[in-house]
């Protein structure tokens, strides 16, 4: 194992690892690396500018909190059609939500219609 200055990771040209061009740092750290404009300017030339996703996820997460807040008002429908008594009322309540209904609104659902009436004892 070659030690000192004449290690290959030492020669002009060499990163850290000594592989060939690899201490040309990476974009936006310092010394051989495109910076914050440079990164901005090699985007523009690759047709690659782009927004940020910052702006992608916040959305997502407003679309995620809308949808938790509709749950509870989903079940406070099916109650408010089931206490009623009538079935079709809870089967078309249920039928308009069900493309937003989660397993807990879809289970007070089916415990909210009405039990058969059977033989009696």
């Amino acid at each position: 194992v070659a030690r000192g200055p004449r290690a290959p990771a030492a020669r002009q040209g060499f990163g850290p690892c000594g592989v060939k061009g690899a201490d040309i740092g990476r974009p936006g750290q310092g010394a051989g690396g495109w910076g914050v404009q440079g990164q901005e300017e090699h985007q523009a030339r690759q047709g690659q500018a782009r927004p940020g996703r910052r702006g992608d996820r916040t959305q997502a997460r407003a679309r995620q909190a809308a949808r938790r807040r509709t749950f509870p008002l989903i079940n406070s429908q099916i109650i408010a059609a089931a206490d009623t008594g009538d079935l079709e009322l809870l089967m078309s309540t249920v039928e308009a939500y069900l493309t937003q209904m989660n397993l807990v609104n879809l289970s007070t659902a089916l415990h909210r219609l009405p039990q058969p009436a059977g033989p009696g004892p």
